[in-house]
């Protein structure tokens, strides 16, 4: 059985002036759930690793924003710029109709050997290797 998340928790304990319904907030989606568009499992995906750096004040790029509730538009993931394009400012963060996403090895190994920044794993301070 699982165990009952931080927000039951703080509302059981009387922090929240009414009585928090895990069932009624909204979740992100997993990457593989095809009952999600795509668009709504990439940003569910962002949001969950990525929105720690990358909004305003964060560690991360200025470049893009992962909050989950800006437009698609105001994230600047689209033709977005990268914080360093490897000297080739045709280096986008996401180009519609573009079949090698910007995590694919070809990519990463491209990016790496550019000399572009990789962000960490999640709990780590060390950039994933190209490999």
């Amino acid at each position: 059985m699982a165990s009952p998340g931080t927000n039951c928790l703080l509302s059981q304990a009387g922090y929240f002036s009414s009585t928090i319904n895990p069932a009624g907030l909204p979740a992100f989606a997993r990457a593989s759930d095809p009952n999600y568009s795509l668009e709504y499992r990439v940003r569910s995906y962002l949001s969950e690793n990525c929105v720690q750096c990358h909004q305003p004040g964060g560690a991360g790029a200025p470049t893009w924003d992962a909050r989950p509730w800006l437009s698609l538009a105001q994230t600047h993931l689209i033709n977005g710029i990268l914080d360093n394009n490897g000297g080739d400012p045709l280096n986008k963060l996401v180009v519609p109709g573009d079949n090698e996403p910007f995590s694919s090895p070809g990519r990463v190994a491209a990016t790496a050997s550019a000399g572009c920044h990789r962000s960490p794993r999640i709990n780590s301070t060390s950039a994933r290797s190209a490999s």
